[in-house]
């Protein structure tokens, strides 16, 4: 995939936060934007197969986005996550969407045991990495969400197919990063959570939504480069939104 340095380096810390999860009370998601051809899919396997426990589909249903999120704790990679502006089933996506990013909340349906109905809660938290041909008309989800834009390559060193060998190294790599969420547990992250915060706060002009998601991302981040353009992307993100509000 092509995609700029600051873009590859936020999506290698994405992997990294995916096996800290259970450690955190809010998560972004990972979202890739653009053409037909420009190498979202491509991204959603390169990022996706390194992550924690992950989960590939193309499309979902919000009945099975929350509970497959519920009875796996993946990290699930939508593709052809083209939502249509209108319709229940959009809306009902992204509520259970824009209600994952945080540990606390809970989809609540009616399940059946034959004779009776009873409410069940199913937990939606979790990371997830979407790629679709353009952004939602949901601000509020959009804000949840670190956006990837991709562009038509003109690089021919990138192969195309996935091989088994890329595969195996795919694992390889998954089983280094399980030992180092092991190794790591314990650390101080919550610490470095709280000067994340502290961090975007003090810096200014970022509104509050952008700040709570991007806290875990940025907790991580050691590169001070990495770090200042990626305030200066919450900031322009936070414009953005002022003047698509007037």
């Amino acid at each position: 995939m092509d995609i700029s340095d600051q873009d590859r380096a936020i999506a290698s810390k994405y992997v990294f936060m995916s096996y800290r999860a259970d450690d955190l009370f809010e998560i972004p998601y990972l979202r890739a934007v653009g053409d037909s051809g420009n190498g979202k899919t491509r991204l959603t396997q390169a990022v996706g197969l390194l992550c924690s426990r992950p989960i590939f589909t193309i499309g979902i249903t919000p009945a099975v986005l929350f509970r497959i999120n519920h009875s796996h704790k993946p990290t699930l990679i939508i593709d052809e996550f083209n939502v249509e502006s209108k319709g229940d089933d959009t809306e009902a996506i992204i509520q259970v969407l824009n209600a994952g990013i945080s540990r606390t909340n809970r989809v609540i349906r009616c399940s059946s045991d034959g004779s009776n109905f009873a409410p069940e809660g199913f937990d939606p938290f979790g990371p997830k990495i979407l790629a679709g041909l353009k952004g939602t008309d949901s601000q509020p989800f959009e804000s949840r969400t670190y956006p990837i834009r991709m562009e038509q390559t003109k690089r021919n060193d990138i192969t195309i197919q996935l091989t088994r060998e890329m595969l195996k190294e795919a694992t390889i790599v998954r089983n280094k990063l399980t030992l180092w969420k092991l190794r790591t547990q314990g650390d101080d992250l919550a610490e470095r959570l709280l000067v994340a915060e502290t961090e975007l706060k003090a810096a200014g002009k970022i509104r509050s939504r952008y700040i709570q998601v991007s806290i875990p991302l940025y907790a991580l981040i050691n590169d001070e480069k990495v770090k200042s353009e990626f305030v200066r992307q919450l900031q322009s993100r936070t414009v953005e939104y002022s003047d698509d509000k007037k």
